[in-house]
């Protein structure tokens, strides 16, 4: 188990705490595009945190299903901002189950 699990949860509930920008569909407009970029990069961030508990193992029980969970759900947040972006995706390992 981690030291302090509270900072766990801290992790699990990144997006309550982080005022994420709003991103349009199809951003053409240098303010928009910053915004998707500062957005993608909270989420990407996430993700790497969140692959990196997993992969050590350092979650065991609920916690554990909960980290898959939101592994999942900024996995799949990521593939729907680039696809809404116009981008090349291709898709993660995560979703192809």
């Amino acid at each position: 188990m981690m030291k302090n699990e509270s900072q766990f949860f801290n992790l699990m509930y990144f997006s309550k705490w982080v005022k994420e920008p709003k991103v349009q569909m199809g951003s053409s407009t240098v303010e928009e595009k910053v915004a998707f970029k500062r957005l993608y990069k909270l989420k990407d961030k996430l993700y790497r945190k969140l692959q990196l508990l997993f992969f050590c193992g350092a979650v065991r029980g609920i916690l554990y299903i909960k980290l898959k969970l939101k592994l999942y759900q900024t996995c799949r947040e990521l593939f729907i901002l680039e696809l809404e972006q116009g981008q090349e995706v291709f898709i993660p390992k995560e979703l192809n189950n």
